[in-house]
């Protein structure tokens, strides 16, 4: 492994395990780009612009940097809360920069190097789950400190009965990982990205892992495999509780459902309130009133429409045709399996505020670097 692998290893894995930075790891690695960065710049022969990159470089900078500066101006002098509103709007500054640090380096396959990232996270469920049958006063300790920090969920879910639990804000980035790895030849890995997924006991996780997992497979020899060493790895009781609780997901019995669509309703009583607010948005840091909650709330599980709410309709249609942009590069360069991986994740960021996280537009950035290698090879 080269070094510039391993900075990026180490990198994508800090956000991948303190994604929101509540656990404080998160800084170590701005400041390593910022450093790196800095070095590349001034003492590499790799940082170079051409004409084409320029125009990519001041849409990037317009879209992500001005235009959201100006909502969060905006924003402020509405009386809503400044630190709410930077937090809200610092992955979209954080994606420019993370752009700009590409540019300035040799080019790695970043795809590869963030699939590792994630597949740590996995590995580190699955440790969890072990501590709790064997060391279970280790996972609580665990458990207790995902859950004192804020960074995710962590203990026991009450479903039946207590099911171990751990849940850092990253997890449903797992899917990507699945998809990258599902027709490599290491089979442990997908088997192992599968199994920490169960283990979060994330049902729309579950959902796309084994979607995914269907699509590409033509045989079941793979799923029958997990569900063997999946009996043998969680005693019955246990492994009840998994099924009865990701069973709720053809059943209408879920707070979580209940709780998206109390919130749907009231999107769209807000959007039809305010027609000219829903074209250019609420800005970062605005809150809506929740009927689920009966109390204003600055998040909800729909992230789709919480972008559109906070940065406006226009700047979410731009938004899904960069979207669209990479993904056809994906399918055209016959890359499939990171094209379902990607596609995934933006459907199930929308279920969880992290659909504008650090990792989504890391994987934005890196596709587009790897699209753009593969259509100078094609050239050449």
């Amino acid at each position: 492994m080269s070094q510039r692998n391993f900075i990026q290893i180490f990198l994508m894995s800090l956000f991948v395990f303190d994604l929101g930075g509540e656990i404080g790891i998160r800084n170590i690695a701005l400041l390593i780009i910022f450093v790196d960065m800095f070095f590349l710049i001034f003492f590499s022969e790799y940082f170079s612009i051409n004409y084409r990159e320029l125009k990519v470089f001041i849409f990037l900078f317009v879209f992500l940097v001005i235009y959201p500066f100006i909502l969060l101006f905006i924003s402020i002098n509405s009386g809503n809360d400044l630190a709410l509103a930077l937090s809200q709007t610092s992955p979209l500054f954080f994606c420019f920069i993370y752009y700009f640090y590409r540019l300035c380096g040799p080019y790695s396959n970043g795809l590869d190097n963030l699939a590792i990232a994630v597949f740590l996270l996995a590995v580190f469920y699955c440790i969890c789950h072990l501590l709790y049958i064997f060391f279970p006063s280790a996972f609580f300790l665990i458990a207790g400190f995902i859950h004192e920090r804020n960074a995710g969920y962590g203990g026991l879910r009450n479903d039946v009965i207590l099911l171990p639990n751990i849940y850092l804000k990253s997890s449903l980035f797992l899917s990507f990982a699945f998809s990258y790895y599902l027709l490599s030849n290491n089979k442990l890995k997908p088997f192992l990205i599968l199994l920490g997924g169960v283990i979060t006991t994330s049902k729309a996780l579950f959902i796309s892992q084994f979607s995914i997992m269907f699509l590409y497979l033509r045989s079941i020899k793979f799923l029958v495999l997990f569900f063997v060493i999946f009996s043998l790895y969680f005693h019955s009781e246990l492994l009840l509780g998994y099924y009865n609780y990701l069973m709720q997901v053809v059943t209408s019995d879920s707070v979580s459902l209940s709780k998206r669509t109390i919130d749907f309703n009231n999107m769209l009583s807000m959007f039809e309130s305010e027609p000219e607010r829903f074209i250019f948005g609420w800005g970062p840091g605005s809150l809506f009133y929740s009927d689920y909650f009966s109390a204003l709330r600055s998040n909800l599980e729909l992230d789709h429409l919480n972008v559109i709410r906070k940065f406006g309709f226009i700047w979410f249609v731009v938004f899904c045709i960069c979207f669209y942009c990479l993904l056809k590069n994906l399918i055209k360069n016959k890359s499939y399996h990171i094209a379902l991986g990607f596609f995934s994740v933006f459907i199930l960021s929308g279920t969880n505020p992290v659909l504008l996280s650090p990792l989504f537009f890391i994987i934005a950035i890196e596709i587009y670097m790897f699209t753009r290698v593969c259509k100078s090879t094609r050239s050449d």
